[in-house]
């Protein structure tokens, strides 16, 4: 009895030190593919860009792929990343914060990240989103909504994210502006009530939509 208590002890701590392995070959596999894109993005996206041009062909794309979103009047975008980590927290908030949802205006989830490789972080984070689209590898348009919004952040010329945009049918940006970390932990009271003044802005946009 002893023998075989002492076996399943062994076995679950064998079990353990497996998983936590794997989790940190997989966060390092994560950090440098991030790297790598966050490279290979700087040497394609060092130029000038028509950012006019730019957000008429990424709503183009979009209608292809969604051709329920052709005749929307609005697009309400949220860039993010699955190296963020709030980012892949704050989707199941941002379910809550959309909501009522807009008969006229899209959802629309953006990064510049394979599409499988997005999924495969979404459930091992399980994340989930009832309410978004989700558009992937979508560089050349975050790069122009940096240069747009001049938010350029660190040598790779990326919006800082997560970052809730809103288009109308033309591509003009009528509303823009960072989530910060609403997913995480706040430890201030300044801190909170900012989160909450955030929230309310973004929810007052949308409701004044029309």
């Amino acid at each position: 009895m002893k023998k075989s208590v002492k076996i399943i002890l062994i076995v679950s701590l064998i079990v353990n030190i497996c998983f936590v392995v794997l989790q940190i070959v997989g966060s390092f596999q994560r950090s440098a593919t991030i790297e790598r894109n966050i490279k290979s993005n700087y040497k394609q996206f060092t130029k000038v860009v028509d950012v006019d041009q730019v957000k008429r062909s990424f709503l183009d794309s979009l209608h292809k792929k969604y051709p329920e979103t052709t005749n929307k009047k609005y697009f309400f975008i949220n860039i993010w990343g699955t190296g963020d980590g709030w980012s892949i927290k704050q989707l199941p908030i941002l379910d809550t914060l959309i909501t009522p949802l807009k008969s006229d205006v899209s959802y629309i989830l953006v990064n510049d990240e394979k599409p499988d490789y997005s999924v495969r972080i979404l459930k091992q984070d399980t994340a989930t989103t009832n309410n978004f689209l989700f558009m992937h590898q979508c560089e050349e348009f975050m790069y122009a909504m940096s240069q747009e919004l001049r938010m350029k952040r660190s040598y790779y010329n990326y919006p800082r994210i997560p970052l809730i945009l809103i288009l109308d049918q033309s591509g003009k940006t009528i509303f823009s502006d960072t989530l910060e970390a609403i997913a995480g932990p706040r430890w201030w009271p300044k801190e909170k009530e900012a989160d909450e003044k955030h929230i309310a802005l973004i929810k007052k946009t949308l409701h004044e939509l029309k």
